[in-house]
């Protein structure tokens, strides 16, 4: 029987029925039935359209490092961004799982930001091109490589200009490909090309030091910061190391009574200054009329020669507080010559020469910052950029080969570069997907994932670094270095090329190993080689020679634009530059300022709010020349009055169903001027609008209100002993019954001092534990999956211009409330201090998620499992997969704490202490979360447990939680003085 002619009979019974007034033969409700014959009809249409059967046939020889059901680590480099942080993929049965950062590595040395994680979702995106194209139809490779070779051999013989453009490369080998395929041509360039640029500072440096370099900043041997907007913590250069070596400098344990100082100069507040213990909320006008401040001042106190490049700088311009704070830096700077560091984020070459005259005055250059031995990447050459769109417009260039860019989504003048490309005879794309760039393009031969391929990286000069494929390519893909390499009429896999430059010029510089293979399978093993002896390294000298010119351009500039509006565009740490627009584990990471999800949308402040009459979520329109864009407003505490601030990376039209209009594309708002991209610009005007959108926040009340949820202290108060002892409250005897613990029991200590709110942890913990995505909707009604979360406190004080982060998850209380009140016991305490969800027990109640005073349980309202068979790949098979109607939580990762219980029983020894690290801890960069054994009293938690700092957030509940916080301790002592 057809499910068609059930329904006729179903109808033509309820028709009777009514007609004669009967009642139901049947008691079952007619919903009930008409739904379980459904149910029926699917599972009988379901076995009558079977997948294809297939047999599973056992190895006959296994191989020696294949357990089924158990897994592997490669190490590897994340492709994430240029910073080429080592990582180690997870690789179950065969598929990448899980990144997690790579501890051995050098320069990264562990831990991952909320990028990285989501590029395993990346691998398995459904809608990732599955071969070539030509001219949008699907084709072969053969056909692809004939015809492109075709008219590459043309291009020859008439000597035609060939350009490659690409995303900046950390990658030696990469590069050398790129070169000799040029090397082809009579005119041939290559092109480095970043949607958000730092071309300033590699320029500001050839200007004052001669060499094109983007230095190496060492945070962890600065005792004093002085940072003017640069987001060192969030998306700037290379984040995971800076808040690594930020953190080691302020790091209260075990000894270490001293933390380095950072104060920062910023228009926007960003999470690099709510971290900051002395925050300066200034004008953009203002923060370069700072700068410029400062660099007289350390002219005189230092008495340099160049003190008249700067006497014509009014500093009485300046609010008497910016020049206050100003003043306070100069000291601190001069006090900690050569152990102290001043940067700028602003892609302004002019900036970054004073910068840089500021750091060699102090004789930071070869001790807090390194330009002669670091690293010269192929970044990216702003210039360059538009004098190929020059070109092209000009019909001057006869192919362009794009290689992991889209200037047709993000450069600041699109349209300009889209006519360029219609008048270009060859147009090839190696992009993974067809953007907004492919789409253009008369052939696409899309690349491998960084998952899928080989490749190296050198982040520093002497420390090489491996990436491997962790699985064969899904699609029919190849390495874009090996496109590149057919079509130079070489005939060698990447690997081969890979393996023959590593034998040739890494080899000979090391004496460990006796034979290639050997030194090859160490590097594979560790995942970077470094140098072990690098020559001595000249100092760069400094030139001055511009330095005049460019403090008159600054303060011309700061002059002309003074009390203007300003925007700001900035990168958000999950979304980046928008490349990764598809991947909604990003799309829906809360933003760690304004916990906004899914949108971005124009941040200004209270009092300008309040000017023009503007309330969350209200539409506004923002001209600047002929360019307008339409966002909603954010009203951002400690935002500068004259300061719009606007994230970049969305708006996109062609990067797939879950990046597809999701926000409005910021980046026609970048200037172009003095040679580089501008992404502070001033001359707009914002226009009220009678729309209005609910943003999807994920946290609404923003301040502690006298709670006592967060401690926190001076650093002068820390020595004194302040904190010890305060806050602890003596309970009297529990109700509940005291749990025995034989062998183990499980805690964490989470150092707020350390804690960044950085995100990665929750990332992560998405990532290993399958937590599902809801959407826009969903999180506008505050049904949101994470099982961790961040929350962010501002100061109360109108005065302070800091904030506080404080990650909370299931706190695995011992008077657990949630357990007494679940009527089918789906919530139970186990013997080794776990608050245990048992899922197909739980019918739904939400009575614990009611009695939970940390509010961390999580109600799965819909089925959420994917539909896409290709994205189910990426689920964690150790973790199951929860349907709907149940309530999820954290559980510290028991399937990690498991695994390594069967690893010491079998190897007949005891767990070892930090051997078992949960998922959020083991990806934080900051090292602020510590788990591990409380029943061993030597263990590192339980050290920190008997912290002076310690305390336990809502303590007075008597809930006992196995959590517990290190109070945050802020070095504030110098404001006192």
């Amino acid at each position: 029987m057809t499910e068609e002619k059930l329904w006729q009979i179903i109808k033509r019974q309820d028709a009777d029925e009514r007609e004669s007034g009967d009642a139901p033969r049947s008691t079952m409700p007619r919903r009930a039935f008409i739904e379980l014959v459904g149910f029926s009809i699917a599972a009988a249409a379901l076995s009558g359209c079977r997948a294809p059967e297939q047999k599973i046939i056992p190895y006959v020889n296994q191989p020696v490092e294949f357990t089924p059901g158990v897994a592997n680590w490669y190490a590897s480099v994340c492709g994430g961004c240029p910073a080429a942080c080592g990582t180690l993929v997870k690789v179950r049965d065969g598929r990448p799982i899980k990144l997690e950062g790579n501890a051995e590595h050098p320069v990264s040395q562990g831990g991952l930001c909320a990028l990285a994680h989501g590029l395993v979702f990346g691998l398995y995106d459904s809608e990732r091109l599955r071969q070539p194209l030509i001219k949008s139809q699907a084709a072969t490779w053969e056909d692809a490589d004939q015809q492109i070779n075709w008219q590459l051999t043309t291009i020859k013989q008439s000597g035609g200009k060939v350009r490659l453009l690409s995303s900046p490369t950390t990658s030696p080998t990469s590069r050398e490909t790129i070169d000799n395929f040029l090397k082809q041509f009579t005119d041939g360039k290559h092109i480095v090309y970043s949607a958000v640029s730092n071309s300033a500072i590699r320029e500001a440096h050839q200007q004052t030091h001669h060499l094109a370099a983007l230095p190496r900043f060492h945070f962890d041997k600065a005792k004093t910061i002085v940072s003017f907007g640069a987001d060192f913590l969030g998306a700037w250069i290379s984040p995971v190391q800076f808040t690594r070596a930020y953190t080691a400098a302020r790091n209260l344990q075990p000894e270490q009574h001293e933390l380095s100082h950072h104060i920062q100069f910023e228009s926007r507040l960003s999470l690099t200054g709510s971290n900051a213990d002395k925050r300066v909320k200034v004008s953009p006008a203002e923060e370069i009329g700072a700068l410029l401040m400062l660099a007289k001042l350390i002219a005189v106190k230092a008495r340099v020669a160049n003190q008249s490049d700067f006497a014509a700088i009014p500093a009485e311009r300046l609010p008497a507080k910016v020049r206050q704070v100003v003043e306070q830096a100069a000291e601190q700077l001069i006090r900690h010559r050569g152990a102290s560091l001043v940067i700028s984020g602003a892609n302004n070459t002019d900036a970054q020469q004073v910068v840089n005259f500021i750091n060699q005055t102090l004789g930071n250059y070869g001790k807090t910052l390194f330009i002669s031995n670091a690293a010269q990447p192929r970044i990216e050459n702003d210039s360059d950029m538009v004098e190929l769109v020059r070109e092209m417009n000009a019909g001057e260039v006869a192919a362009l080969i794009i290689v992991d860019a889209n200037p047709a989504y993000d450069f600041y003048n699109s349209h300009e570069f889209k006519n360029g490309l219609a008048k270009v005879g060859l147009k090839v794309s190696l992009n993974a997907y067809l953007d907004e760039t492919s789409a253009l393009v008369d052939y696409v031969c899309p690349r491998n994932h960084q998952l899928e391929s080989w490749d190296d990286a050198q982040p520093v000069t002497d420390v090489f670094s491996l990436s491997q494929p962790t699985i064969a390519p899904l699609f029919q893909t190849r390495s874009w270095q090996e496109s590149l390499l057919r079509w130079s009429n070489d005939e060698r896999k990447f690997y081969e090329v890979l393996r023959a430059r590593w034998q040739a010029q890494l080899f000979p510089q090391q004496t460990k190993h006796a034979s290639f293979d050997e030194f090859w399978d160490n590097a594979l093993h560790d995942g970077a080689f470094v140098i072990e002896a690098t020559p001595p390294v000249t100092p760069a000298t400094f030139s001055a020679d511009d330095l005049s010119a460019a403090v008159k351009r600054l303060t011309q500039r700061a002059d002309e634009t003074a009390g203007k509006l300003y925007l700001t565009l900035y990168e958000k740490i999950a979304l980046r530059d928008g490349s990764q627009a598809n991947n909604p584990w990003l799309q829906e990471l809360p933003d760690p300022i304004t916990k906004v999800t899914w949108d971005n949308y124009a941040c200004i402040s209270p009092a300008l709010a309040a000017k023009l009459q503007l309330e969350d979520g209200r539409v506004i329109r923002i001209s600047k020349g002929d360019t307008v864009v339409e966002l909603p407003v954010y009203i951002q505490t400690h935002q500068h009055d004259d300061c719009v601030a606007i994230a970049v990376g969305y708006g996109r039209t062609r990067a797939g169903k879950v990046g597809n209009g999701v926000g409005v594309n910021a980046y026609p708002l970048v200037a172009f001027d003095n040679g580089a991209f501008q992404y502070q610009t001033s001359d707009i005007t914002i226009e009220k609008t009678p729309a209005k959108v609910e943003l999807a926040l994920t946290q609404r009340h923003n301040t502690l209100d006298g709670r006592p949820l967060i401690k926190e202290v001076s650093l002068a108060e820390f020595l004194e002993g302040h904190t010890e002892n305060q806050g602890k409250i003596e309970h009297p005897k529990s109700i509940w019954q005291d749990h025995a613990y034989p062998e183990h029991k499980w805690g964490m200590v989470v150092d707020l001092n350390a804690c960044t709110g950085c995100s990665a942890c929750l990332l992560s913990c998405q990532a290993e534990n399958n937590v599902p995505v809801v959407g826009k909707d969903e999180v506008r009604r505050q049904r949101e999956m994470h099982w961790l979360r961040v929350d962010r406190y501002y100061e109360e004080e109108k005065e302070q211009e800091r904030v506080i982060y404080q990650p909370v998850m299931c706190a695995q209380c011992e008077n657990a409330a949630c357990e007494s009140v679940c009527p089918v016991l789906a919530t139970v305490h186990s013997s080794e201090g776990l608050n245990m969800q048992v899922y197909n027990r739980c019918v739904g109640t939400r009575y614990c998620a009611n009695n939970c005073a940390y509010k961390v349980r999580r109600f799965n309202w819909f089925e959420y499992q994917h539909p896409d068979p290709i994205a189910n790949l990426a689920l964690n098979p150790d973790v199951t997969v929860r349907t709907r109607g149940v309530m999820e939580k954290c559980t510290f990762c028991v399937q990690r704490i498991e695994e390594v219980k069967i690893r010491a029983r079998n190897e007949e020894r005891e767990i070892i202490d930090g051997e078992i690290q949960t998922a959020c801890q083991q990806s934080c960069p900051a090292q602020a979360i510590t788990f591990g054994d409380l029943v061993n009293l030597e263990s590192r938690v339980n050290r920190f447990k008997h912290d002076k700092r310690d305390f336990i957030l809502l303590e007075e509940l008597n809930l006992r939680p196995a959590i517990s916080y290190l109070a945050k301790v802020r070095n504030i002592q110098e404001e006192k003085a």
